[in-house]
């Protein structure tokens, strides 16, 4: 009986020191504080207070889940009244590094993300005006997250972002319903690629950048593709997007995740 006892607590010390030990490595840090973040945020997103979730898939080219994050500020930020929840996902982890290849020179993936908008107002859909896309507000988005939420915060002092070009179609089917808005654009922004330097907050989700570049955060072409929509059930604009510096990445993350999407109403 004593030797059980004994055996028992060996087992129960090695899996105390095995979960530190996992969870001292990046990419299971990662995991598990971006789950519990992403779940809190999840519970106060644009979706949950208007009634319907939003489903986008990941797989083992990318981060294991899309996290979810409500910025306080957007509305004031772009003068509309409007609030925001973002979901995104990112490349998934090298081992080798223990950082996410969106900081990878060498990847496809570096400064890729996809993921969804929701946003609410008072009056209208942003992003509508008289029932027609409105761009400028549209890239408001954009140019709030990938600026301020992403380069900034991983020290990029003069971040930029612009809509050199785009391609809007019209009454488009995507997750088997039509009336879908799709835009393919070519911005004009820096990439996530820099050397280390000191700590930033964004660094439990993505890991320490390990590689040396010449420059950081180079001028870069950026290609995006979004599908927006405005829910009257829902009283909010729903867009789903993917933007990366690869155009075979749009193409495959369009494919392979977005289109496997899922917007479904909670009771």
């Amino acid at each position: 009986m004593k030797k059980r006892k004994i055996k028992k607590r060996y087992i129960i010390i090695a899996f105390l020191i095995l979960t530190i030990l996992c969870a001292a490595l990046p990419p299971t840090r990662s995991c598990l504080i971006m789950s519990i973040y992403s779940s809190i945020e999840n519970s106060k997103s644009v979706m949950h207070e208007n009634n319907f979730k939003i489903d986008i898939p990941s797989n083992k080219e990318w981060y294991p889940f899309v996290i979810t994050f409500n910025p306080i500020n957007f509305g004031v930020w772009s003068k509309t009244d409007a609030d925001m929840s973002i979901m995104y996902n990112f490349a998934k982890f090298d081992l080798k590094t223990m950082s996410s290849e969106i900081l990878d020179p060498e990847s496809e993936k570096n400064s890729t993300f996809y993921g969804a908008y929701a946003l609410s107002q008072q009056d209208g859909f942003f992003g509508f005006k008289d029932g027609e896309i409105n761009m400028d507000e549209i890239a408001l988005t954009f140019k709030y997250d990938y600026r301020l939420l992403v380069l900034r915060d991983i020290g990029c002092d003069l971040p930029f972002f612009e809509v050199d070009d785009f391609e809007i179609e019209n009454n488009v089917e995507f997750l088997e319903e039509g009336g879908w808005i799709k835009i393919d654009a070519v911005l004009k922004t820096n990439s996530m690629i820099h050397n280390y330097k000191e700590f930033h907050t964004n660094y439990i989700q993505y890991g320490r950048p390990k590689y040396t570049v010449n420059e950081d955060f180079p001028e870069i072409d950026m290609y995006g593709r979004l599908y927006a929509k405005a829910f009257e059930e829902y009283n909010c604009t729903v867009i789903f997007y993917v933007m990366s510096p690869s155009l075979d990445t749009i193409e495959n993350c369009d494919r392979q995740l977005l289109q496997k999407s899922t917007i479904e109403t909670i009771d």
